[in-house]
């Protein structure tokens, strides 16, 4: 058994016993768990609307809301060419579709690319992973802030 200790105020005396879940700010993939969903249009337009205000986000950040180096702009550039690019949503849409969460659907399709990448010789395209994974953590965000059937975002 793994055993985890933390620390905070407590809501209540006494002790207590039985399952407790964890929720973080923290947007990462570490938590998401496979699990199965019976309305897929739903997922799926959770991920088309996840997808949707990525792109938004990132078109104002280059629009000049905020100052940002060449560099940041060069790297949001390409974070906007991996949401456009069909085969890259295409792929979580295809999770989806076969009956997997969002969340999950997204999870699968970053693991995979960041796979890819590790493999390749060229250590600047190695380094591409790291734009995968922003953007995924950009797109889970949107995800986190949308309706979830069964109202728990981490376990």
């Amino acid at each position: 058994m793994n055993e985890k200790r933390f620390f905070g105020a407590p809501a209540s005396h006494g002790i207590g016993e039985g399952t407790a879940f964890l929720f973080s700010r923290s947007t990462d993939f570490e938590h998401i768990q496979k699990r199965e969903i019976s309305d897929v249009e739903k997922e799926v337009r959770r991920i088309e609307t996840a997808i949707a205000a990525a792109e938004k986000e990132i078109e104002g950040f280059l629009r000049g809301k905020t100052e940002l180096s060449d560099q940041e702009h060069a790297i949001l550039k390409i974070q906007l060419l991996f949401l456009l690019d069909k085969s890259f949503t295409d792929k979580i849409l295809a999770y989806a579709g076969d009956g997997y969460s969002a969340e999950f659907s997204l999870k699968s399709v970053v693991d995979e690319y960041i796979a890819h990448f590790n493999s390749l010789e060229d250590a600047y395209l190695r380094e591409r992973k790291k734009d995968i994974r922003n953007i995924g953590r950009r797109i889970l965000q949107h995800l986190l802030n949308t309706e979830n059937p069964d109202g728990c975002k981490w376990r």
